[in-house]
């Protein structure tokens, strides 16, 4: 039997060893899927950074849009004070410039100014007239005979690097000249090209450019581009630092998206390092080459700016990438053990349900044999009090096998009214859970025995009673030595009382003994009395005969109790 056991046991193994090839198909088909799902999500990943770079940028080509915009109502305003009144002094426009609050509102400004357009013949005249103002060291520079002059006389703040500009002549200079006389002629803000501004020192150079609203003289003409220039009296123009400009007009963004996505400013349409007005990662080295790319453009009054927006690889953020990919591949493996679990599991319950099948077959022998060499008649029945099952010995006592009794009922085997007797217990017993006891008389083949029957209620593991189990055995010989000692019992007591009633008769005759002698004593004495009449003397002789007769019955009683041995001899019944 073990080794047949043991054989299985082998067999099942190889089995599990030979079909483990479905947790490998799992673990191959669950990395499949995740890479697959891994690559559509990235794609998914760089889509979605495309669509948020190209948003970046466009928000960040309307807010360059905006503060351009901006900066030319402000020079507009200026070039209307000058239009507002006869002339504008220099304290007018510090006042001017200062209710603008322009550091606040507008961050990146260098200045707000305003450049006179000076007639060739009258430049001493004009220096001469600054210098009465308070600046003798004034002049109009770089020095040289040019066709037209122009110098910036009013600059605010009026200090620090703008202080370089005080009397620089912007015409001198072919691009801030260019964007001048577009703005004369076209009677609109202009920008200039890229330029680096007077304001600049030896430290944190950056390109510049400048944005030209013209201001012409009050009352003359300027419907054609002639009239405009002959009518022109000078300039209100600011000044850029590039990246004081873009810091100021973009906020926080180059610390913050700055870092993820470069911009880069050009004057004009042609990308080159001669055109870059900035860069926002200018000192930064070169990295991988970019991912995604975008020009935008942004013109103002015909000048274009061309906005170059660059992310880099690696710019992007790939962390939905990897947790899934993570995720999957965790899985993956936590599916191919799972699976050789369940396997191994599949085996080990094989292998636990041979050796649980053989161990629990031995213990229903064990079982089977101990209940059915046991002396009490054991059965169970349903709950309609039909048999289940019994053993040997309740089957021996109604001369069938068991499986004779199994499937019927009482009435099959005894009387009716035994029978019914039988079920109206079965029923009780089941009804209250309680134990029925019983120990009946019956007749059996003519003699009497005594049955103990022990009824208990049966149980399904739910704890729902399905019927009842009964063990009963014959005690009619413990019964009738039970009663045999009974009536042993009982001789006892009696002998017990008899020898009572001995000791006690004994005792009465001893008293009675000891009285009859006073009496026989007295009446002995009476008659020795010679004066005694013939009829009293016959009287007390008949009273002597009545006591003698009562020690005889005295003696005879203390015989009986055993108070008196006698020793039997011969007599002569002659004698």
């Amino acid at each position: 039997m073990n080794q047949t056991r043991n054989e299985k046991i082998v067999h099942t193994q190889g089995l599990v060893h030979r079909r483990a090839w479905p947790a490998w198909v799992i673990l191959v088909g669950a990395i499949i899927i995740t890479i697959l799902v891994t690559l559509y999500m990235k794609s998914d990943v760089d889509v979605q950074a495309k669509r948020e770079f190209i948003f970046a940028c466009k928000d960040i080509r309307g807010g360059i849009d905006d503060r351009l915009q901006a900066h030319e109502t402000i020079l507009l305003a200026g070039a209307a004070l000058f239009d507002a009144s006869d002339k504008v002094t220099s304290e007018e426009w510090r006042i001017f410039t200062q209710r603008l609050n322009v550091e606040s509102n507008f961050p990146g400004i260098q200045g707000i100014g305003f450049a006179l357009r000076i007639p060739p013949g009258r430049l001493a005249q004009h220096v001469e007239q600054i210098r009465s103002e308070g600046f003798p060291d004034y002049n109009v520079w770089p020095e040289g005979d040019r066709d037209a002059y122009s110098s910036v006389i009013y600059l605010e703040p009026f200090l620090g690097r703008n202080l370089r500009a005080f009397g620089y002549d912007m015409l001198s200079e072919p691009v801030r000249r260019a964007a001048m006389e577009r703005a004369r002629d076209q009677n609109e803000a202009a920008l200039s090209g890229k330029v680096f501004l007077v304001q600049e020192t030896d430290e944190d150079i950056q390109a510049g450019t400048l944005m030209y609203v013209p201001v012409y003289r009050k009352g003359m003409p300027t419907g054609t581009v002639e009239q405009r220039r002959e009518a022109l009296f000078g300039w209100v123009y600011s000044p850029y630092r590039m990246t004081d400009l873009m810091r100021g007009t973009l906020g926080a963004w180059d610390k913050q998206e700055g870092l993820r996505i470069r911009l880069q400013v050009y004057g004009g349409t042609l990308l080159s390092p001669e055109t870059i007005l900035y860069d926002s990662q200018a000192a930064k080295d070169i990295g991988p080459a970019p991912q995604f790319t975008e020009e935008l453009q942004v013109i103002f009054n015909g000048s274009p700016w061309t906005l170059r927006f660059t992310q880099a690889r690696g710019q992007v953020s790939l962390a939905k990438v990897w947790g899934p990919l993570a995720s999957g591949m965790i899985i993956s493996f936590l599916l191919f053990g799972l699976t050789l679990s369940l396997l191994n599991s599949r085996s080990n319950a094989l292998r636990m349900a041979d050796r649980l099948t053989a161990e629990l077959r031995e213990s229903e022998d064990r079982h089977r044999s101990l209940v059915e060499h046991l002396p009490q008649r054991i059965f169970i029945k349903d709950r309609n009090s039909v048999y289940l099952s019994c053993n040997e010995n309740y089957a021996s006592d109604l001369g069938i096998t068991p499986e004779q009794i199994v499937g019927k009922d009482d009435f099959a085997f005894h009387p009716p009214e035994l029978a019914q007797a039988y079920r109206a217990d079965d029923q009780v017993c089941m009804a209250t859970g309680m134990v029925k006891d019983v120990q009946e008389s019956y007749n059996l083949g003519g003699q009497e025995r005594w049955i103990h029957t022990i009824k208990v209620p049966y149980h399904a593991r739910q704890g729902q009673v399905i019927g009842v189990l009964g063990i009963f055995e014959d005690i009619t010989d413990r019964k009738r030595v039970e009663e045999e000692r009974q009536e042993m019992e009982r001789k006892l007591l009696h002998a017990q009382k008899l020898e009572s009633l001995g000791l006690m008769a004994a005792g009465i005759a001893h008293d009675f003994n000891n009285q009859l002698a006073v009496v026989l004593g007295n009446l002995d004495l009476a008659l020795t009395d010679q004066t005694l009449d013939p009829e009293t003397l016959l009287s007390i002789e008949s009273a002597v005969k009545a006591a003698k007769r009562s020690a005889e019955l005295s003696r005879q009683m203390q015989v009986y109790t055993g108070n008196i041995v006698y020793f039997p001899v011969d007599i002569d019944l002659n004698e």
